[in-house]
């Protein structure tokens, strides 16, 4: 039987040379790892979210940290949920039934917290539910949690209410005038991922009035697809989105810290990770 740092030593190992990917054996070895050694595992779960560990490792750990019998690892685990976005917590709710067989109620309680805090934020609701919309009616449906009636009627109804995002692209969807078009972007600020979905095709004036308003950091992740629709071809549109590209961005992007280093330098930072008040709290050997 491999001891407990043989088995830290593979599952670091597995991870660091599986981002995105997950074989069977590196599947069976983060539940080994888990149900033996919960304490290291909880610190790996915590140092892994400053350091660059693949998404699909990510979610293979969280679906393990909410299965666990510990109750003190399915907490840690509920308390990450909050920091997902719903397509990555959907995966996990579908390895949850997948490979554990079983939905924690912890788990369903976290859930159902995760999309009241959404449904309490119309504006961050209606985004989501443009570019994740799936995702949102598989936890809802599939965890059998009631929307409420604005999340039910955008969702599941296909009758959003007047104030929704939904609502409004299905009356811009209607206006073929290109000046009223522009008037209705304008009058509801609607953002230029939504505007998207809908307008393939914009005017100089529909891409200077979305791009005006943008950050730095966004003209620079939506540039491929501003270029694509000729927003450097026009020279306001272009100079509008140049003096973005020169201005420094007010906040600066947090980046994850990549592994590197030694298995040892790497098993040492973990095991110093502090855990949070009430989790655990054995000394990890």
């Amino acid at each position: 039987m491999k001891t407990n740092q043989e088995l830290r030593i593979g599952l670091l190992k597995a991870v660091i040379a599986n981002p995105h990917q997950a074989p069977t054996a590196v599947a069976a070895l983060h539940r080994v790892v888990a149900v033996s050694d919960p304490d290291f595992y909880a610190r790996f779960a915590l140092w892994s979210n400053s350091n660059t560990i693949g998404q699909v490792q990510r979610e293979i750990m969280l679906a393990n940290l909410l299965a666990a019998e510990s109750p003190q690892l399915r907490q840690l685990g509920a308390t990450q949920i909050m920091t997902l976005v719903p397509t990555q917590l959907s995966t996990i709710i579908k390895l949850l039934k997948g490979e554990f067989g079983k939905i924690p109620r912890s788990t369903r309680t976290a859930v159902t917290r995760y999309l009241r805090g959404l449904e309490s934020l119309p504006d961050q609701f209606d985004m989501t539910a443009l570019s994740a919309g799936g995702a949102l009616k598989h936890l809802y449906a599939g965890l059998r949690i009631k929307p409420d009636t604005r999340a039910d009627a955008i969702l599941f109804k296909k009758n959003p209410p007047e104030d929704s995002l939904a609502y409004k692209l299905k009356t811009l969807l209607k206006t073929e005038d290109l000046g009223e078009q522009a008037d209705f972007v304008l009058s509801n600020q609607i953002p230029y991922k939504a505007v998207l979905s809908v307008l393939p095709s914009m005017n100089p004036v529909i891409l200077a009035l979305l791009i005006a308003p943008m950050t730095p950091d966004e003209v620079k992740t939506h540039l491929p697809s501003l270029k694509t629709r000729g927003a450097l071809d026009h020279p306001a549109v272009r100079a509008i989105v140049r003096e973005k590209q020169n201005r420094n961005s007010a906040t600066a992007a947090q980046s994850t810290k990549p592994i590197h280093g030694e298995l040892d330098q790497k098993l040492t930072e973990i095991l110093a990770t502090p855990l949070p008040v009430n989790t655990l709290g054995a000394k990890a050997g």
